[in-house]
């Protein structure tokens, strides 16, 4: 029988907003190894897709809620979705679990288990955990070309500091600065999964483990700081 060869899981979810809104209703995952394809799922949660909460939204709106539903993206129930996820960690052997502001994500899994099943959410336990918003800062923490493509384009906080979000780090990556994110849950896996691979090209070792704010590691926004505490 053949061993089967480790594989990497990237997901992301949609939610309504900070706590206590996490509440997943969009969720995407994406499984890759080096020797096989890639295996893609997207569902939106039958308990909490709502559309006309969602409409309510300022993001959302009434196009882009008439976007999701143009998708046609299987609904199920909750309970559904994470048996089928739990299926394809077992089935591929993911030893690792990847998002872009992991930290987020996790909360809104965990929020909204509790929420819809009243349990906490254990599936990655053991799993190798990368919070790919640490790697990218930690990748361009020290580059120049970073500083001066965020203030070309634009890509500056109201605090001066220069804005590491995964639409910017994308942009950045393949050098396109006019890329906007779809904000659905399949879209920014698919661009989370080429951050990944784009920054494993340089076959660099980059710190995995989240940082509370990762976007301090960034020597142009720490510096920013220092002088707006001395001001």
């Amino acid at each position: 029988m053949m061993r089967m060869i480790p594989s990497k899981l990237i997901f992301d979810t949609e939610t309504y907003g900070l706590k206590p809104d996490n509440t997943v209703f969009d969720i995407g995952y994406m499984v890759f190894n080096p020797k096989w394809g890639i295996v893609k799922r997207n569902y939106l949660v039958l308990e909490t897709f709502k559309v006309e909460k969602l409409k309510g939204i300022p993001f959302y709106g009434e196009g882009k809620v008439n976007k999701y539903l143009s998708l046609n993206i299987e609904v199920l129930p909750w309970l559904d979705i994470m048996l089928r996820l739990w299926r394809h960690i077992k089935e591929y052997d993911v030893k690792e679990v990847i998002a872009y502001n992991l930290p987020f994500d996790l909360d809104a899994l965990s929020h909204t288990n509790n929420l819809l099943r009243g349990k906490e959410f254990k599936m990655f336990d053991g799993i190798k955990k990368t919070d790919l918003y640490t790697v990218f800062c930690n990748f361009v923490k020290n580059r120049k070309d970073f500083p001066r493509y965020c203030e070309e384009h634009g890509f500056i906080s109201g605090a001066g500091n220069l804005r590491t979000n995964a639409e910017v780090a994308y942009g950045f990556l393949v050098q396109n600065p006019d890329h906007v994110e779809s904000h659905t849950a399949m879209s920014d896996v698919v661009e989370e999964y080429q951050i990944y691979t784009e920054i494993k090209k340089r076959k660099k070792r980059y710190q995995m483990e989240a940082e509370p704010m990762p976007w301090q590691m960034v020597s142009h926004n720490r510096e920013n700081m220092k002088r707006r505490r001395r001001g």
